[in-house]
């Protein structure tokens, strides 16, 4: 099976969980997200990942990155699958060096393009280009995976950061497409008055659709003070409440998440 890389903004009623904010128009890349070049595919799948991510990204020979393979069933072909990610922090401090701006830079985690993903289809034994999630580089990606379209095959949720807000992208795989269909944000304005956080919950069926619904609380940030004064360092804790803040629904149509509020 093969995967083309669809990057959808969320548009005027897909937004993030917990704000407003104005339309975007959807990105497409038409580039193929598989790539046969100088695959050897006897090698084990780490050695793989880090020659396709070197070939893609243009990384030298000395340069330190880190790799971690999360496997699980990502379709219904009854074959493993994974989502690899790759952190590219040295290259970040790197490049920020020489810059009078480099504390600030540092203080913001390097936000950029130096967090992406591999996709590995268990099926065809093959590795998609590299997919950027522009974050900081100071955290890695936290990868977890959800049932969201059937209970035999789960869909990837990546965990981010940018400066003192976290963030959590579900992406669904299907038909030869990978959509990101929902985003939301975990905690925002972290140690500050207007500090917020949120959990989800996700429902036992749609109500309007095969997918499941998924219910936003909001939360309290239970390892605030540990995160305000590190950013990039402790996994967030938040714990859920039963205040409701927003229901969300799969739409086909847009093959994304949307709600009426």
């Amino acid at each position: 099976m093969k995967y083309t890389v669809i990057i959808l903004a969320l548009s005027l009623f897909i937004l993030p969980a917990c704000k407003n904010e104005p339309p975007k128009e959807v990105e497409k890349t038409n580039e193929p997200q598989f790539s046969n070049e100088v695959d050897d595919k006897n090698l084990p799948l780490d050695e793989r990942v880090k020659k396709q991510a070197m070939l893609k990204l243009g990384i030298p020979a000395n340069e330190k990155f880190s790799i971690q393979i999360h496997q699980a069933y990502l379709n219904n072909d009854n074959q493993s699958d994974a989502i690899i990610t790759i952190n590219r922090l040295a290259f970040a401090t790197q490049q920020s060096e020489n810059l009078k701006t480099k504390e600030i830079l540092k203080r913001n985690g390097y936000i950029g393009s130096y967090n992406y993903i591999i996709v590995y289809d268990g099926a065809t034994n093959q590795l998609s280009i590299p997919i950027p999630i522009p974050s900081s580089a100071m955290r890695e990606l936290e990868v977890d995976f959800e049932y969201l379209f059937s209970e035999s095959y789960s869909t990837p949720v990546i965990t981010y950061r940018i400066k003192d807000t976290e963030f959590k992208n579900f992406y669904a795989i299907s038909d030869g497409i990978m959509d990101k269909v929902f985003k939301m944000i975990s905690y925002e304005y972290v140690g500050s008055k207007k500090e917020k956080a949120y959990v989800y919950k996700i429902q036992d069926e749609g109500m309007f659709s095969f997918a499941k619904d998924i219910k936003i609380f909001n939360g309290k940030l239970e390892n605030s003070s540990e995160i305000s004064n590190d950013w990039f360092g402790p996994k967030s804790k938040i714990s859920g409440t039963q205040n409701l803040d927003r229901e969300w629904y799969f739409d086909p149509k847009r093959s994304a998440y949307v709600t009426p509020n």
